[in-house]
Order: structure tokens, then C-alpha cells, then sequence
């Protein structure tokens, strides 16, 4: 029993802290799994409250490249709101005046054209977009006009939730007078994973002291005001809710992108078409319409699991859909312990099956259990879009049956082992015996 229990133990032992220590390659597999968990399930629908409007190539060849004056976002702005949009987010910044305006008599004032911009954004309800800097600063930071959220943080002890956040060091932002006139300011950024691609995108983070929002978030709330709160869970992470809905935050306050298909699954409209008023009549009516630019040359795009160029405007259309109700991708409460007790339990079972069934049946038995692990685990994201990496669990398992395999193996050995050496020391007695009789009949004999 002892010689059965021992290399099992040692198996589960050796799994468990390979769940705990996390090495970069099982991480790696990790991320692979979480892709191949996106791309082999059935993706979500995109929801018609979201609408991309693109600055294209078939936009830039009516209205010149790319940056239009001002006078013509505005325009576009005035449209969208005429349109019926319930938010229009902008994820393009506008830094520096417009070169291409009229300056005002103000040294240092809005152009023309800016004022113009100003003005029709008064009248909507418009969120821009602000991107924030993590390298140390080297000088005053710009005049960037913010509008931080206030979340209703719900504390559980005395600690804050809202403590793991990354925190910026610096803003690029619009001019002045277009961040006064817009409804909100929402963040922009998004940053990939080790291996390029992009998984999550910061919800909540931390600048000067306040909480800045991301981009989707700030236009969701334009569109339908409603109360921000945050909680954090018995596991570390946090529970955003607005109004009666919620979505999952990690430690660090970054949604996990569950993308509605590849590039271009929500509708993309086209600047042209706006400006020139050929879109149907409720096109963009009650939408929130995200404004970005895809032209080549001027687009914005990054590796998903599902695309290597997905637009960077679709990622907040994602994160939107998302925090309006749509299907989300989330780590349950019980995930990291799961995670932790499959890798023991695959041990121990890898083990029990090549003892009960042997080598090769074993085995078998044990890929069964793995491709079970692997399957089930992906039902269960397509489901719920509960993410549970299989990979710990899968690597418990072929540690285990390695270790019943190599047991088996040295145990047959030494029982082989143990035979050959029976069967010569028999042979030696059945030599020895003869001999005597020999030398018993015929000494001469048997002395030779």
C-alpha cells in the first residue's frame, strides 16, 4: 500500500506547489487557455445600444486627411446629437489648438475652430477621451480639465478597495475649453499582456488623488446617470455596480474584454455618411456612439484573442456593452481555490487510475479525465463566462499518471529483478545437485 501511496502523494505535493508558486510557463498556458476558451465558444451578440461611427478612408477622401478641423467634429457632433445619440464619446484626443482656426484675441485661447468644437459639444452630451502617462513625470503637468468619478465604496473592514489601482503620473488630454464643454472625460487606455495581446482594460484608475474612469464607463453613465459602486469580494476582486447592474473588476480594477466577435461586429457607420445625412432616420437613435478613427495611417488597433487587429474604438464599444448588461467574462469567488484543489485531486487521481487500470490503461483513462476537465470548464465559460484556467488541473493529472507510470515501471523492474535472480540462483542449486549426484555414482566423474 505504502509503495502505491508514496509516489501519488509526492505527485500531488509536487502539483500543489506548482499551483501556488505559478511559474511564467504555466501562466503562459494559462493566457493560451483563456484564448482558446474566447475563439472556441459561442460569442455573445453585440448589443444595439452601442455604435461605432469611423473616421475611414472613405470619409478622408471626401474631407481631407486626417486631423480634420475642428469645425468639422463639430458638425459631427451636431449631427449625432440631432440623431437622437444618448452619448457621444470621442476615443481621440485633441491636445494641442487647431492649427487650422482662426486665433482668438486671448493669447493662448481657443481657436476659432475650437470654439466652434466647444460649442456644439455644449449642446450634447459628449465624453472625451484622456490618456493617461506611468512614467515618472519630467515637468508641470498640462491644464487638463478631469471629471473624476465619485464611487460609493462599500468597505468590508478598513481597508480600501480601491487601494490596488494603478495610479497614473501623468495626462494627455484635450484643450481646456473642449474638456469644460464636454459632459465627462473617460480614459483610453489599454495595455496587453506580456505576449502582445490584450485581455483587460482598466475600469477604475487612480490619478492626483481621484478616481478617473475609463472611457466606456464615463459614456454609459452620460447616457443613463446612475450611482458608481464599488465592493470588494472575499477573493480580492471588485464588484462595479451601476444601478441594478454589475460586472467583475479585478484587484486592479480591469474588466476581463469577453469581445463580441472579431474587428467590426458592432455596426460601423462611417463619418462620411453622417456628415452627408444618408443614414436612416433611427440609425443612431438612444445609441451611445463611440467616435474613432480606422483609416489606415490613422487607426488604432491591438491583438485580441479573437482578432490581431481589433479596433481600438470597438475595445470600449466591448467594455460598454459590457456594463450595459452584456455578456462579461469573470473569475468566480471560487476560481483561484479550484485552481489550487484541481492540481492535487488530478494527482492523486492520475496516480489511482494507472494503479487500478495500469500503464497504458491508465493513462488513457487519465486524457479522458483531462479532455472532461478541459470541456467542462469551457461549458462553463460559455455559459456563464466564468473563467476557470483547466491548465493546473490538466498539469495534476499527467504528473499524477507519470508518477503511477514511473512506480509501476520500477516496481516491475525490481519484481523482474528479483526473478532473474531466483531463477539463477535455482539454476545453481539444480547445477550443485546434479554434481553431487554425480560424484555420489562415479567420484573420477564427477571430480571432473
Amino acid at each position: 500500500m505504502a509503495r502505491r501511496l508514496a509516489p501519488a502523494v509526492a505527485a500531488a505535493v509536487a502539483a500543489g506547489a506548482l499551483a501556488v508558486a505559478h511559474p511564467g510557463p504555466l501562466a503562459d498556458l494559462d493566457l493560451a487557455a483563456h484564448d482558446a476558451f474566447v475563439r472556441q465558444t459561442a460569442m455573445p451578440p453585440a448589443s444595439p445600444a452601442v455604435a461605432i461611427v469611423a473616421v475611414d478612408e472613405a470619409s478622408l477622401d471626401v474631407h481631407g486627411q486626417w486631423p480634420w478641423p475642428r469645425d468639422v467634429i463639430a458638425r459631427l457632433v451636431t449631427t449625432l446629437h440631432d440623431a437622437g445619440a444618448v452619448a457621444i464619446a470621442f476615443d481621440i484626443l485633441f491636445p494641442e489648438p487647431d492649427r487650422l482656426g482662426t486665433l482668438s484675441m486671448t493669447p493662448g485661447g481657443p481657436t476659432s475652430t475650437d470654439a466652434a468644437l466647444a460649442a456644439a459639444m455644449r449642446d450634447a452630451r459628449v465624453v472625451t477621451g484622456v490618456a493617461l502617462t506611468f512614467e515618472p513625470p519630467s515637468g508641470a503637468p498640462p491644464p487638463c480639465v478631469l471629471s473624476p468619478v465619485s464611487p460609493v465604496v462599500r468597505h468590508r473592514d478598513d481597508d480600501d478597495p480601491l487601494a490596488g489601482l494603478f495610479t497614473a503620473t501623468g495626462t494627455v488630454c484635450s484643450v481646456p475649453v473642449l474638456g469644460q464643454a464636454a459632459r465627462a472625460t473617460g480614459t483610453i487606455n489599454a495595455s496587453p499582456d506580456g505576449d502582445g495581446v490584450l485581455r483587460r482594460i482598466p475600469v477604475l484608475t487612480h490619478y492626483r488623488g481621484q478616481v478617473q474612469s475609463t472611457l466606456a464607463l464615463a459614456a454609459v453613465t452620460v447616457a443613463a446617470p446612475a450611482p458608481v459602486v464599488v465592493e470588494r469580494r472575499s477573493d480580492g476582486a471588485l464588484t462595479l455596480a451601476i444601478g441594478a447592474r454589475a460586472v467583475q473588476l479585478d484587484a486592479q480594477g480591469q474588466v476581463l474584454l469577453r469581445p463580441r466577435g472579431p474587428g467590426r461586429t458592432f455596426p460601423h457607420l462611417s463619418a462620411r455618411d453622417v456628415l452627408a445625412g444618408t443614414l436612416p432616420a433611427d440609425a443612431l437613435r438612444g445609441r451611445i456612439v463611440f467616435v474613432g478613427a480606422t483609416a489606415l495611417g490613422v487607426r488604432d488597433v491591438v491583438a485580441t484573442a479573437v482578432d490581431p487587429r481589433f479596433p481600438g474604438v470597438e475595445l470600449h464599444a466591448t467594455v460598454a456593452d459590457t456594463l450595459l448588461g452584456g455578456a462579461s467574462a469573470e473569475r468566480p469567488p471560487a476560481a483561484r481555490l479550484l485552481e489550487l484543489a484541481g492540481p492535487v485531486a488530478g494527482a492523486l487521481l492520475g496516480a489511482a487510475l494507472v494503479a487500478w487500470l495500469g500503464g497504458v490503461g491508465g493513462a488513457g483513462a487519465a486524457l479522458a479525465m483531462a479532455a472532461l476537465a478541459w470541456f467542462g470548464l469551457r461549458g462553463w465559460f460559455a455559459a456563464t463566462g466564468a473563467l476557470v484556467s483547466p491548465v493546473s488541473t490538466v498539469t495534476g493529472l499527467a504528473l499524477g499518471t507519470l508518477s503511477g507510470v514511473a512506480a509501476t515501471l520500477a516496481f516491475e523492474r525490481r519484481r523482474a529483478n528479483t526473478e532473474r535472480g531466483r531463477r539463477e540462483q535455482a539454476q545453481r542449486l539444480i547445477v550443485q545437485t546434479l554434481t553431487s549426484l554425480t560424484e555420489t555414482r562415479d567420484a573420477e566423474t564427477g571430480q571432473h
